[in-house]
């Protein structure tokens, strides 16, 4: 009975564990993706700008 409860008290604990890992990667690639869009403003003001200059 003990052996049991040890196994699904792990199984939670490694659970809790891949959950967390998974916000994490999931909020990395929101601030992935809004630094990327930041990147694509500047990199189209950057065009329109040599544009301008020609």
């Amino acid at each position: 009975m003990a052996d049991q409860s040890f196994k699904n008290a792990r199984m939670r604990s490694e659970q809790a564990e891949l959950d967390a890992r998974l916000a994490e990667a999931r909020v990395l690639t929101l601030k992935s993706e809004e630094q990327l869009s930041v990147l694509n403003t500047r990199i189209a003001r950057l065009r329109k700008q040599l544009g301008d200059a020609q």
